[in-house]
């Protein structure tokens, strides 16, 4: 029964397609993403969407959907948030299912887990993380781990401080993006950005749709 997630916005296509790699708990109302098998990732913890579209995203998870038999895809989706994955898929019509591997990586995504999946898969990487400060870090980091680079970065004030090999980069909070940081460390990097228009997360892309079609309504 998904009654609950059909009211925050999901499609019966969207659901469908889905269908297994989310649980319903309408006793707590909640759904549930459970964390997919993965050896590099300890103590993992799933993903819950409550029924008045609170998410709870744990550091540590890792959810894997591939909604065709891919074994070679062409395109690997990573996202923070395994409901944002769900939005996504929506918001471009479910178009990409098809040679697509879709990737939620909790908020902390780790050196580990990234650069195993770079070994596993040949394909273009696109990071689909929140349009906001944290989100663009987590662009970063991803985006060079994927290739090898063990990035840190701290905050110091106004500035985000990478550090690549030894190297500070200093980049002000305002400006950090993937583009910034590869043009200050002289990089080319391979990962390509999807953000929601206008929208914070695909989920709220999802949920401000939905409102505007009951509001025309």
């Amino acid at each position: 029964m998904n009654i609950g997630l059909e009211n925050l916005g999901f499609s019966a296509k969207t659901l469908g397609i889905f269908r297994g790699f989310y649980l319903a708990d309408l006793e707590h109302g909640n759904y549930w993403f459970p964390c997919s098998k993965f050896s590099e990732l300890h103590d993992c913890r799933a993903e819950k969407i409550y029924l008045d579209g609170t998410i709870v995203t744990p550091a540590n998870f890792y959810w894997e959907v591939s909604p065709s038999d891919v074994f070679r895809p062409s395109t690997v989706f990573l996202f923070l948030s395994a409901v944002d994955a769900m939005a996504f898929s929506q918001s471009k019509s479910n178009g990409f299912l098809s040679n697509s591997v879709f990737i939620a990586l909790g908020t902390n995504p780790v050196l580990e887990v990234i650069q195993v999946l770079s070994e596993r898969f040949s394909a273009k990487f696109v990071l689909c993380f929140p349009d906001d400060f944290f989100g663009r870090l987590n662009d970063v980091r991803v985006a060079a781990f994927l290739e090898g680079y063990n990035v840190s970065v701290r905050l110091e004030g106004a500035e985000s401080v990478f550090v690549l090999r030894e190297k500070e980069i200093r980049i002000p909070n305002d400006q950090v993006s993937l583009s910034k940081f590869e043009r200050a460390a002289g990089l080319d990097l391979k990962a390509r950005t999807s953000k929601p228009r206008g929208y914070r997360t695909f989920f709220e892309l999802l949920r401000g749709l939905q409102r505007s079609r009951k509001t025309i309504a």
